[in-house]
């Protein structure tokens, strides 16, 4: 009997100092280890070890604010839309939207710089191109897209380009015109925007967002050269026939661009951020309302006219 102790002692230690797997983390399992390792020392110190390894571990099990925070969604503040806090920066700010922003808007933002830098300007005005959609966020342009870049001569896009997505909250204010590349685009962007237009009666943000082809001597859409993803030359054909389009639009935007700062330069000089927006409200006003495709519940009412007593209703526009 008085045996027993003696042989079931080191039973005993080697169960408590063997490393298992089972039913134990791989937190606990190192600890395991590093303890056989520290057999030698002190138990004192072998406290401190055991202690900081808990905390250790209760650090990474108790979420910080900044954890929680990552997992929540970003809200989307309809009601008040906020400009960012941005250092100095041209005074006239132009967003190009595209629907990826891999394509046409990343070219026409190279576009847009040369003819702004070309007409003396582009101290005062600045552009970037963002999307409307999430699909290729984080992505480069296209060799494709870059090859017939070359092909027509036209700027090249930064290698380190990567498509982001436009935040409408925040760029209805930090941009002052919104030029989308088709109506596709123009109709995604007006959906987000319109409806703070219907809340607040007081603002009118739509009034900044416009068809860039609107721009341009022809009037037409710059197609989506990539949809379909056929490749190959017929791919980069049809790149180079929308590139063409684009083109027309970019000079025909610089163009009207470089007139509204003519006219802010004429009222005062250096020209101020004020007189530049006033000068483009009005060149956007003089193109009359943007026919864009909105949904039915976003569409303005209008009186029906040319009601009379035959059409069954009750006409009362002329009863005094």
């Amino acid at each position: 009997m008085t045996l027993l102790p003696v042989i079931a002692s080191p039973l005993v230690l080697a169960y408590m100092w063997a490393p298992r797997s089972s039913g134990r983390s791989q937190a606990s399992y190192a600890w395991t280890e590093k303890v056989h390792l520290q057999r030698g020392k002190p138990f004192v110190q072998w406290s401190a070890a055991y202690q900081q390894h808990q905390d250790s571990v209760a650090a990474r099990a108790s979420p910080t604010r900044e954890d929680v925070g990552r997992l929540v969604i970003d809200p989307l503040f309809r009601v008040t839309p906020k400009a960012a806090q941005k250092g100095e920066e041209a005074l006239l700010q132009i967003l190009i939207l595209g629907e990826a922003n891999i394509c046409r808007s990343p070219v026409a933002e190279a576009l847009l710089r040369q003819e702004l830098s070309n007409r003396g300007i582009a101290d005062v005005v600045g552009c970037a191109s963002k999307s409307v959609q999430d699909f290729t966020v984080g992505e480069g342009v296209p060799e494709s897209v870059r090859q017939a870049c070359r092909d027509a001569e036209l700027p090249e896009v930064p290698s380190d380009h990567a498509a982001r997505m436009w935040r409408p909250e925040w760029d209805v204010c930090d941009f002052d015109l919104i030029v989308a590349v088709d109506r596709y685009v123009a109709a995604d962007a007006m959906k987000e925007v319109s409806v703070w237009d219907t809340i607040q009666k007081e603002v009118e943000y739509c009034a900044k967002i416009r068809g860039l082809y609107e721009f341009g001597r022809s009037g037409k859409e710059i197609q989506d050269p990539l949809y379909g993803n056929v490749g190959g030359e017929e791919e980069l054909a049809s790149i180079r026939s929308s590139f063409v389009d684009l083109q027309d639009a970019i000079r025909g935007l610089a163009e009207a661009l470089a007139s509204a700062v003519q006219e802010a330069r004429a009222q005062a000089d250096p020209v101020g951020k004020e007189a530049l927006q006033a000068a483009v409200g009005e060149m956007l006003t003089s193109m009359g309302a943007f026919d864009w495709d909105a949904p039915p519940m976003l569409r303005k009412r209008q009186r029906p006219t040319g009601l009379g007593l035959s059409d069954g209703l009750l006409d009362i526009s002329d009863i005094p």
